[in-house]
């Protein structure tokens, strides 16, 4: 059979197309990267980088080279999320803002005031404000009551350590202006123990719950006690070591905040006495406590409040929790509510 001229051409015409098609993919893997004057294989990353105007992907040979290069769409960008600042001309004015007060100690204190003045470039109210928690110490778990406010109010700043928040302010035009507060949260707390006195057993546990963010462990060198084992330690365990030596180690969010170190005597299976670092003997009808104290060059006073009621006659001394102090109260008060605060410095 003879085949025809007009046969060859739609296969010669369907190769030459698989073949320009072939070319323009290949030369588009090869030129992924466009720095003017390379002819060398490019390779891009997949993050996004912009300017005020385009955005692009940047080429790994770090030699100026980009791919896609495009303007943004909208304002956030579509494509890479780029969203422009409002004009400084346009934003609102924040004449003041902050905490109140701007340091606390825990667990004493746990609470503060955020506020700010704020107003719109003409100088109108604001369309909004807008309070959120940036940043807080592991384990922290502050709330924001009247976020939406001027004046908010952050509660449950209860673990120690540094507290951020971020102030938004819309004005009536829509621009905003952002701001940040910080507050500092330092740690004082005296921790008591059970029983420290000579029988079969030592009771090393608090007395106390521990701050929030505050663990602790003891050691005699060869087993740990933490809060899931228990602190109870017997004096039948020591019989081979008549001297045992226990180490008790305070944390905050892992770091080391303080340490003890009680040296026991063990005589018949009962601890006899019990000595300090120094070898000093311990009097048994005092526990010594250990105090926690973050950061350590931390500056006092620590303060703490008492309010009497009105109408109240106080007797001698007023109570402040471990604290007996201000002797020699004895009268009458007006109706009215009265508050003492006791400072202590340099404790």
């Amino acid at each position: 059979m003879k085949r025809s001229k007009h046969m060859k051409n739609p296969i010669l015409a369907t190769l030459a197309i698989a073949l320009v098609i072939t070319a323009m993919v290949l030369g588009l893997s090869l030129t992924g990267c466009d720095n003017g004057n390379s002819t060398e294989t490019h390779t891009h990353t997949w993050a996004w980088q912009h300017n005020a105007t385009q955005h692009w992907q940047e080429c790994t040979a770090n030699d100026g080279a980009k791919t896609t290069p495009a303007n943004h769409t909208g304002d956030p960008c579509s494509v890479c999320g780029y969203e422009s600042a409002a004009p400084a001309d346009d934003q609102p004015t924040i004449s003041s803002f902050g905490a109140a007060p701007a340091s606390i100690t825990v667990p004493a204190e746990n609470t503060v005031q955020l506020t700010c003045t704020a107003a719109s470039k003409d100088g109108s109210a604001v369309k909004s404000v807008k309070w959120t928690v940036e940043d807080k110490p592991a384990l922290a778990n502050p709330t924001i009551e009247n976020a939406d406010t001027a004046a908010a109010t952050v509660n449950n700043m209860e673990v120690a350590g540094t507290y951020k928040f971020k102030l938004v302010v819309t004005g009536n035009n829509d621009a905003t202006k952002t701001e940040y507060v910080t507050v500092s949260a330092g740690l004082y707390y005296e921790v008591g123990f059970v029983a420290f006195t000579s029988g079969a057993t030592l009771d090393f546990s608090p007395v106390d719950p521990l701050p929030k963010g505050v663990t602790y462990t003891l050691s005699d060198g060869t087993t740990t006690w933490n809060s899931t084992s228990g602190f109870v330690v017997n004096a039948s365990s020591y019989e081979n070591s008549t001297t045992p030596t226990f180490t008790q180690i305070f944390y905050l969010n892992g770091e080391e905040v303080a340490r003890q170190v009680i040296r026991a005597r063990v005589l018949n299976s009962l601890f006899a006495n019990l000595r300090d670092a120094n070898n000093v003997n311990l009097d048994p009808n005092a526990i010594p406590s250990v105090t926690l104290k973050w950061p350590a060059d931390m500056s006092l006073p620590i303060t703490h409040a008492i309010t009497v009621p009105a109408i109240a006659t106080v007797s001698n001394p007023l109570n402040f929790g471990a604290v007996s102090a201000l002797s020699g109260w004895n009268s009458d008060f007006p109706s009215a509510d009265v508050t003492y605060i006791l400072t202590l410095d340099n404790v």
